[in-house]
């Protein structure tokens, strides 16, 4: 009786740390860029990329149904370079970001 109730404890307090990540995923996109916020409620990973600061985007076809998705790259003007993970948000918005990307004068690599 006693493992059940640990058992049953433990369990919640997995789904209170998981589950709000599960609906705090976030993607949005404009004329100016786009931002992605993934990763736990407690520690998000956040990637604002603004399309006046970048030179070149390579965006990888959609790999639907695989977890270990190739990354969107971004060269920066400066010189940087960014990597921006592919979730399943981003998935569903590749096309999208090209084509804001391209409109606003960024170079737009396809990778296959």
């Amino acid at each position: 009786m006693k493992w059940k109730v640990v058992l049953v404890v433990l369990s919640l307090v997995g789904a209170a740390i998981v589950v709000p990540g599960v609906f705090s995923d976030r993607f949005e996109i404009d004329r100016k860029g786009f931002r992605s916020s993934t990763g736990f409620w407690f520690a998000p990973k956040v990637k604002d990329i603004r399309f006046a600061d970048a030179d070149t985007l390579w965006v990888p076809h959609a790999e639907v149904g695989n977890r270990h998705r190739t990354p969107i790259k971004v060269r920066l003007r400066s010189g940087a370079t960014e990597m921006v993970p592919q979730g399943d948000l981003i998935t569903q918005c590749l096309e999208d970001v090209a084509g804001f990307a391209k409109a606003a004068g960024v170079r737009v690599v396809r990778l296959n």
